[in-house]
Order: C-alpha cells, then structure tokens, then sequence
C-alpha cells in the first residue's frame, strides 16, 4: 500500500520562501549588466538546437528540457527555483537532525536558521559599498550553474562524509550506497566540478587522519573506487575545455596574483576573509574540544581548505584569467561549513557561547538581506559601480 500523504508544514514554508525571495531575484538576473543568465541562456538556447557548448551541462540540459513545456525563461526560473528549495530542504534536514536531542530547538528556530543560511553573507558592512571582491560569498544570485551547483554539492557531502564512519564491514549496504554516490558525485560535477576537484583530496586527508578509527582498507577502497569514477569525467572535463579550446588556455600557478589585483592591500584581505567566515570560527574556538570531535565538521573545513588554496594559488590563463573561477569550489566549500557550523552548534548545551555563536551567524543573516539588497539593484545610487549598481567594489 501507498504511504498516506503527509503534509508539512516546514517544507511549506521553504517553497513560500523561496518563491518570495528567489523569483523576484531570477527575474531580475536576465538582462542585468553583470549577471552570468543571458550567457547561459544562449547555451540553453544551443542545447535545444543540438550544440554542445559547455562542459558542464547539467543546468543547461534541464533547463533545455524544461524549455518545451514553458519556454526558456521560466524553464530556467523552475530549475533555479527547485535547486533552492532542495538546498533549503537539506539545510532544514540537517539541522533537525543535529536538534534531536533535549531541549529541543522548535520548528520556527530550525525555520529561522535555515532561512538564514540561504541567504547569509560575509560581514562587509564596514567596507560598504564595497560589499564583493576580496570577500568568499555563500549565496552569490547572478550564476546559475553555482546555484544548481550548491544542493548536489551538500548532498555529495553529506554522502561521502559517511566513508569516515566506516567502522564495520557490510559490503552490500556499502556497495550500493557507493553507486548512489556516485552517482551523485557525477551530477555534481557535470553542474560544476569546483566541488569535486576540492572533495577528492579533502576526503582523503580526512581518512587519513581518521585511519585508526575506520576500517582503514575497506575506506580506502571504497574510496579509490569513488574517487576513479570521478577523475575520469573531470578529467575529460579538463580535456574537452582547454585541449579542444583556444590555444594558450589552461591553469597555471599564480600563487595570489589575482586576489592582490582585486585587494593589493594584505591586512584587508585576511580582514574579508576573516570577516567572511566569522560564524565558523568562532563555532570552532568556542567549542574546540567538541569541534575536533566532529568529522563531517573537520571535513567541511577541509573542503574549504582546499578550495582556498585552489583560488589563491591557481589561476586559468589566457581569456578566462581574470574570471576568478577556482573561486566557486570555496564558496560552495564556505557555505556546508556555515550549515555544519549551525548543526553542530544545536547539538551543544545552553550557554554564554552559544549565545555569542548565535548572534554571530544573526549578524551574517544581516548582511545577507542588504547584499540580496545590493545585488538586486535594491539600494540605487548607494551602489554606484560599473556592474549595475550591485555594490562590487
């Protein structure tokens, strides 16, 4: 027999959300001077005609087949609008999950912070209007293939930070989860693979750091199994974009080069990237004894790590040098750092820190709701600049 339906409340209040906030956003994103839609709705365009432009087409083919039933606009505000409400969904899921434990938090307080997290941004406000560069920008709204990027992302993290729980041997359960991530690692690396490129190696620091609490050979294989299947489509990625493209293209290793061409100033780029991150840290100071216990914690930092490194010591050459894009991997690295940060933060006991934590990741919320402001247009001639009056730099 069919389950019976059950209605709730929370995933309504995810899908009204997001349909407030994003929407709005979406239509405002085709024609702004510099949002990343019109480009992707050209290679929408040419998938429906049968060209293949992109090598990451996920975004682009659904968005295509979606195109059919309600033409290519709203196709891509449905796609945008689902990817949200998903990532909304895993945020809500998260954090109840982390609260099943007393006191528990309510549904408005588990509401309230995944509303949050979907929108948080660093704490610029001091270097208002330059609200942007030098800063690492969870919830960034002008690309589209970011935004369907940041659900798959969680979701392959969620799924792959189980291998460090691997205490006991059970290979058919195993086998089969290994397939759906997979699976799942394949998506999320044909929507974008700045994620996969960071989680593959930061996987693998954190089972090595985990050795002597895994079932170390079995990890290791499931592992290396993982980790094949998805260097080979990235790989064919990295062939099909720079060998079969302009000559010249490729990456190279600029250590800071581009970060300096935006911040030549060193003390405000550690301020925008402290400032960017605040909410993690201070999780992890004020609970430190805790945080080094929590592995999908320490490998959500070392998924950030990573992409850090990625940015500031490499670059592409050639037309794309000054896009900046290694920095999508961090950024969607930040954000499950931010959704972690919260639910280990619901499973800690009452406290002062707690309290400041709290407040800490408010402040976040804050500045998320005068960037969504600022990206949008919304704050006019306070933002005067050469990208729409988005507050950049």
């Amino acid at each position: 027999m069919l389950k019976k339906f059950r209605f709730s409340w929370p995933i309504f209040y995810i899908v009204c959300f997001c349909i407030l906030v994003f929407v709005p956003s979406l239509l405002y994103q085709f024609g702004a001077p510099a949002s990343d839609y019109d480009e992707h709705l050209k290679h929408v365009e040419e998938v429906r005609s049968g060209i293949f432009k992109v090598v990451h087409p996920l975004f682009h083919l659904v968005s295509a087949l979606l195109a059919t039933l309600f033409g290519t606009q709203w196709g891509v505000i449905f796609v945008i609008l689902m990817t949200q409400i998903t990532t909304g969904y895993l945020v809500y899921r998260i954090l109840d999950g982390a609260g099943q434990r007393l006191p528990q938090p309510s549904n408005l307080k588990l509401l309230l912070m995944t509303f949050a997290l979907l929108i948080v941004a660093p704490l610029n406000l001091w270097s208002f209007p330059k609200l942007y560069f030098s800063y690492y920008v969870t919830s960034m709204y002008h690309n589209p293939t970011y935004q369907m990027l940041k659900p798959l992302a969680l979701l392959l993290f969620i799924m792959s930070s189980k291998m460090l729980n691997f205490e006991q041997r059970n290979q058919t359960k195993y086998l089969k989860y290994l397939f759906m991530t997979v699976l799942v690692g394949a998506l999320a690396t044909f929507a974008k693979p700045s994620f996969t490129i960071i989680l593959l190696p930061a996987l693998l620091m954190a089972i090595f750091f985990y050795r002597n609490h895994l079932d170390f050979r079995f990890t290791a294989f499931y592992y290396f199994i993982f980790a094949f299947l998805l260097t080979a489509i990235v790989f064919g990625q990295w062939f099909l974009l720079y060998n079969l493209s302009v000559q010249g293209e490729g990456v190279v290793f600029e250590p800071f080069t581009l970060v300096l061409k935006r911040e030549p100033s060193i003390m405000l780029l550690v301020l925008k990237f402290l400032a960017s991150c605040l909410f993690p840290v201070a999780v992890a100071a004020l609970f430190f004894r805790e945080f080094i216990k929590s592995r999908a914690l320490i490998l959500a930092w070392c998924c950030y790590g990573v992409g850090m490194a990625y940015f500031l010591l490499l670059a592409e050459s050639g037309s794309r040098n000054s896009h900046g894009n290694f920095g999508w991997g961090a950024s969607v690295s930040l954000f499950i750092v931010f959704v972690y940060s919260a639910s280990f933060l619901l499973q800690q006991n009452p406290s002062k820190r707690r309290k400041v934590a709290f407040a800490v990741l408010a402040a976040h919320a804050l500045c998320g709701i005068v960037w969504y402001a600022a990206s949008h247009g919304l704050l006019f001639h306070l933002c005067v600049d050469v990208y729409g009056n988005w507050c950049w730099n």
